[in-house]
């Protein structure tokens, strides 16, 4: 089976390095066997792409490894969650929380500020921000994206509508619209509401047109995992 590294591979982002990041020749290195403390071959690369590409390689077979990051932001106020729905992009016309991908240069903390400004118009403070759960999206075995969740319950300015989202609605943290949201979602987000942090894998059927298998694990048990495994 999967190793924690393959089902939660973000848990390792913090360990990459990138080298003149706005040039294009850009890499991104990581060696599993470094992490354990060894040398070996076992490592990845971010190939020379097109400007600004965030796509990870496996170093002997160039076969794509890791995907884009993302992030979800919720916002949450006197047990209310405040879901709006998308314009554009995947999922659109459907409930969700603000977010985005990450740019080339930001951390996903900052693309998450930016994301909340830019789809909502109100502005979070970064000691607001709450991590609660990492989802590793794919289709079939092929990576799409890594998606740090945020929850904030403090915010300046009001929830608005934008190019990007329309005007949130307030719903009951038990009663949220999951027969107007993404199919994935009904099966993490009560969680992390109720406090639970996670590490999720969501693997869609060819075409991303449903969700093909979820696995939901609390970031305890990947940790766990992770240490036995570098034992």
């Amino acid at each position: 089976g999967q190793n924690t590294k393959e089902k939660c591979p973000f848990l390792f982002r913090r360990n990459w390095s990138r080298a003149n990041p706005k040039s294009k020749e850009h890499f991104s290195l990581v060696s599993a066997e470094a992490l354990r403390g060894g040398g070996g071959t076992d490592s990845f690369v971010q190939f020379p792409l097109e400007k600004g590409s965030r796509k990870v390689y496996n170093y002997s077979t160039k076969t794509e490894l890791m995907p884009k990051q993302a992030t979800i932001c919720l916002a949450i106020r006197n047990g209310k969650v405040f879901l709006a729905k998308k314009k554009r992009g995947f999922g659109v016309g459907l409930y969700n929380g603000y977010g985005g991908k990450v740019g080339l240069d930001e951390t996903s903390e900052a693309a998450a500020l930016r994301e909340i400004k830019e789809e909502s118009g109100a502005t979070v403070n970064a000691l607001n921000l709450k991590r609660v759960a990492l989802i590793n999206f794919k289709e079939l075995d092929k990576p799409l994206f890594n998606c740090t969740v945020y929850i904030f319950d403090e915010w300046e300015g009001e929830l608005k509508e934008t190019e990007e989202m329309t005007a949130p609605q307030e719903f009951n943290e038990g009663e949220l619209p999951f027969d107007k949201m993404e199919e994935s979602d009904r099966l993490w987000m009560s969680k992390v509401l109720q406090g639970e942090r996670l590490c999720i894998e969501v693997i869609y059927s060819e075409g991303r047109k449903s969700v093909k298998n979820i696995e939901l694990k609390t970031l305890e048990e990947n940790i766990n995992e992770l240490r036995k495994h570098n034992k």
